[in-house]
C-alpha cells in the first residue's frame, strides 16, 4: 500500500554565482520536488560548496526528487553553472 504524501509548503530559490544556496526545509518534511528553471545549476548533497569541480550538473528544465530526512535535505547546496541565474521551484512533503 502506498503512503499518502501531504504538502508542507513551497519556496522559490534564486540561484546565482554569489555563494551556494541551501533549502529552507519545513520541520517534518522528508521529501522535496524541485523544478530547475532559467539556467543549468550544480548541486551537492553534503553541505559542500557546489561548483563545476565539485557537484552534479543539473540541466535547465530538469526535475529533482529528493527523499531523505529533514537534516539531509538541508545539506543540499546549489549554484548556477553559467552566466545566467537560475530559479528553483520547490515543494515539500511529509
Amino acid at each position: 500500500m502506498s503512503q499518502m504524501l501531504s504538502g508542507m509548503g513551497d519556496e522559490q530559490v534564486d540561484v546565482s554565482s554569489v555563494g551556494t544556496k541551501a533549502l529552507t526545509v519545513p520541520h517534518g518534511a522528508v521529501r522535496a520536488e524541485i523544478k530547475v528553471t532559467l539556467a543549468d545549476i550544480y548541486m551537492t548533497a553534503d553541505k559542500a560548496t557546489a561548483s563545476s569541480g565539485n557537484g552534479t550538473l543539473v540541466r535547465n528544465e530538469s526535475r529533482i526528487d529528493l527523499t531523505a530526512n529533514r537534516h539531509q535535505l538541508k545539506d543540499f547546496r546549489f549554484i548556477r553553472a553559467g552566466g545566467t541565474d537560475a530559479k528553483l521551484y520547490v515543494t515539500y512533503f511529509n
